[in-house]
């Protein structure tokens, strides 16, 4: 596997998994403050969509990073899928969005070398 496509694995699962898990507690708390003390942005008025797009994106990055051959698109693909990330989550999904705008510059300015 290149680093590309393990930087995105490993950012992938995490934002599959944890990331969901601490917006949703947001949601479901009391406090209605609760968005600026973790960053959260709300996307279309609701975290439900935030939850849902932040997961697809988390997926999507899997499934581009391990199927496409040409490694400048997955790079490409890799960098707007991090920004979505980092703008829906903010602080709550970093280490998510991070590793995979790490993922996009490596095949942007590695692509295919071994």
């Amino acid at each position: 596997m290149r680093t590309d496509q393990v930087l995105a694995l490993i950012g992938g699962a995490l934002g599959i998994i944890i990331v969901p898990v601490v917006l949703a507690s947001v949601l479901f708390e009391a406090d209605p403050d609760a968005d600026s003390q973790i960053g959260a942005a709300m996307v279309g008025g609701t975290h439900i969509i935030s939850l849902v797009a932040f997961a697809l994106g988390a997926i999507s990055a899997i499934v581009v990073a391990l199927t496409v051959k040409n490694s400048m698109v997955v790079g490409c693909v890799l960098l707007g899928i991090a920004g979505m990330m980092a703008v829906i989550s903010g602080v709550a999904g970093s280490i998510s969005w991070a590793l995979l705008f790490a993922g996009g510059i490596v095949a942007i300015k590695f692509g295919n070398k071994k």
